[in-house]
Order: C-alpha cells, then sequence, then structure tokens
C-alpha cells in the first residue's frame, strides 16, 4: 500500500517529531525528545478514531503497532511497552508506541505531560534506530527528509566546466522539494543537485531507492555515493518521468552503474548500501530547456 500523495502529517507532529519512514499503511516518527524512545504510528487514512476505520485497516494498524512494539522491546531492552491513541490536542488519528524503563525520568507514571526538557536524538543515535528497525520490520526508510527547512542541497552544474545550466532545489508548499533548472547544451551539458548527509546511512537490508514524484516527461537519474571522498566514484540509475502526473518510481540496487566525472567505469564494485554519504538528481541527455521534477518522497526498502 502507497501512502496518499494528498495526505499530510498534522503541524503539531510535524514540529514534535523526526520523520523515520513509513510502513504499508502508516508513517514513523519518533519524538524528538530523547527522553524515552517514543514512537508514533500516523495510519494515513480520513477516520479520527480507531473504531471508525475499516475493518481491514485497523486489522493492518494493529499488526503494524504489534510488529513495532517487539521491535522497539528489541532495540532498547525496555521493561515495558506503553501503547495508546489518545488525540486530544492532535485530532489527526496516529498511535504512540513508547519504551519504557524502570529509571526513566517518568517511571511508573505516564510520559503524557510529565515528560522532562531533554537532548534531541543525535544524528548516530538516529541512524542505528532507523537501520534496526528497517532491518526487523522492513521500514521504508527515509532518506532524507525533504520537509525540513531549510533544504539541505546544493546545486553542482556544468558552470564548472563552463556550461550555461542551472539548477535549484526549492521547497514546495506541500512539504516536498522541487528540481527545477534550465538544461543549455553549451558546455557540459548537465545540471543536478546533491544532498551530502550528515553522516553515513546503513541501507543495507534495502534492495531498490523509491521515489514518489512528479515530472515533465523528461528522463534524470538517481546519484548515490557511498564514499564521503569528493573525487570518488558516483552510481546513478535513470528514470523516466510522467508529464503532469504523480507517480512511483522503483529504482532496483542492481540498476546503479559507476562513473567517474560522467564516464562508465567498467568493473567498478557494486554499490555499497551499507555506507551511502549523499544523494542527488540528475538530469542530462542532451534534453535541452526548462525541467522541473516535483519529489514528495525518497526511500528505500
Amino acid at each position: 500500500m502507497t501512502g496518499a500523495l494528498d495526505f499530510r502529517l498534522h503541524p503539531r507532529l510535524q514540529q514534535d517529531c523526526l520523520r523515520l519512514g513509513r510502513l504499508d499503511l502508516s508513517q514513523l516518527l519518533l519524538q524528538r525528545n530523547a527522553t524515552v524512545p517514543w514512537f508514533i504510528l500516523v495510519p494515513e487514512v480520513e477516520a479520527t478514531e480507531l473504531h471508525r476505520m475499516a475493518r481491514e485497516q485497523r486489522q493492518h494498524l494493529m499488526d503494524e503497532m504489534a510488529a513495532l512494539a517487539e521491535a522497539v522491546e528489541g532495540l532498547f531492552a525496555c521493561d515495558k511497552i506503553n501503547v495508546a491513541a489518545i488525540g486530544n490536542l492532535v485530532p489527526q488519528l496516529h498511535c504512540h508506541v513508547i519504551a519504557r524503563r524502570r529509571d526513566d525520568a517518568c517511571w511508573p507514571g505516564v510520559v503524557w505531560g510529565r515528560l522532562p526538557e531533554g537532548e534531541t536524538w543525535s544524528d548516530a543515535e538516529q541512524e542505528r534506530v532507523a537501520a534496526g528497525l528497517q532491518r526487523a520490520i522492513g521500514l521504508q526508510r527515509l532518506v532524507t527528509d525533504l520537509a525540513v527547512r531549510p533544504l539541505p542541497w546544493r546545486a553542482i552544474d556544468d558552470v564548472v566546466m563552463g556550461g550555461r545550466s542551472h539548477s535549484a532545489m526549492a521547497p514546495t508548499e506541500a512539504g516536498g522539494a522541487r528540481f527545477h533548472g534550465y538544461l543549455s547544451l553549451q558546455g557540459g551539458g548537465f545540471a543536478s543537485v546533491r544532498c551530502d548527509l550528515p553522516l553515513a546511512q546503513d541501507h543495507g537490508a534495502a534492495s531498490a531507492f523509491h521515489l514518489r514524484l512528479r515530472g515533465d516527461g523528461k528522463r534524470y537519474r538517481l546519484s548515490l555515493r557511498s564514499d564521503a571522498a569528493a573525487e570518488g566514484l558516483v552510481y546513478q540509475a535513470a528514470f523516466d518521468s510522467v508529464a503532469g502526473g504523480w507517480q512511483t518510481v522503483e529504482l532496483p540496487l542492481a540498476d546503479f552503474r559507476a562513473s567517474y566525472h560522467g564516464r562508465p567505469v567498467e568493473g567498478a564494485p557494486p554499490f555499497r548500501p551499507q555506507a551511502l554519504h549523499s544523494i542527488g538528481l540528475v538530469i542530462a541527455d542532451r534534453q535541452e530547456g526548462d525541467f522541473a521534477l516535483e519529489v514528495d518522497e525518497i526511500t528505500t526498502r
């Protein structure tokens, strides 16, 4: 099951939580306050109460909660798992799965309204949790959250070799990002944007990258690096966009081919998903003119 493209998280959840990715029915969030491991499942449904969900959807959500609780119990060696659906302040249906320990700040009471101010999860802690959940329950993991502002993407166009192309990655009102610009054939003939991740991510449990996007009918490439070095190999896989329509693109890891400064590298080792350092989007292939690609989400699974 894929998420509804018009589904948006409640602003309070966006403010208080980190987005980890999604399961079949629900988005998975992590409360920013790291005092206790506090996860939130947000099913992408219209219902605001559990009893108003369709029976099949409700059972699906219960299964996701049980799987998440078991995985969290294994990751954090906790004494108790708290599960609840309240929603007095946030009417959007969401379910809490919280790992509790006898020595946590709120034990034995509930955490609602009693959680002290605490530090947020570090990049390394987020990485450990997300990678662990992908291995344990098949989390469709966000590579980078396109709703973050400002967007941590930068343009790398053919101006570096005398070209005249230009591009940018701009935020959209819907919480995604738009790769747009102009591709010129005078010079290098390419435009690209890149996001360097805070630290290497382990996507070793995944077999493909998935993009939810709306394009212009042109061909693009997803670009990956498994080396922090600026002069390392780049792995790319091409995909065709559909003009004006939303689509989900699947790019198996086996489809990514190594290149160096735009030239194929024969005999290069396959891409290592256990060490993803950066991700990017590229347009080339002599497609001169304006271009625009709106991206809602980039995940691995």
